[in-house]
């Protein structure tokens, strides 16, 4: 995950400008910028005052942006595909069996 960007994104959801987040993180607006501008990486105890800042935690930060969900669309999806596999290994099974060959 891309920590910029995801900071750019939680700005954006909150309508922060680089000033807003430096006066709620307590970080220099120059640090802040810099991280933009120039790509510097912040350090632990900086991301974890912009956490702060935001009201999240370091958790929050790094799990709310999964690229292996962010797909789905609502939980009722993540149901129907489970569903729809587990359908799909009682027909393999089935048709095993049919067939007169151990599955497992």
């Amino acid at each position: 995950m891309d920590a910029q960007k995801r900071i750019r994104k939680l700005m954006e959801e909150r309508d922060w400008t680089d000033y807003r987040l430096a006066k709620e993180s307590g970080l220099s607006h120059s640090t802040v910028t810099n991280m933009f501008n120039r790509n510097n990486v912040l350090t632990l105890p900086a991301l974890e005052v912009v956490c702060k800042a935001f009201g999240i935690t370091l958790t929050q930060f790094f799990s709310e942006s999964n690229p292996f969900t962010d797909h789905l669309e609502s939980p009722i999806t993540v149901i129907r595909c489970f569903f729809f596999c587990i359908r799909m290994v009682e027909i393999a099974c089935f048709h095993k069996k049919s067939k007169n060959k151990e599955y497992f």
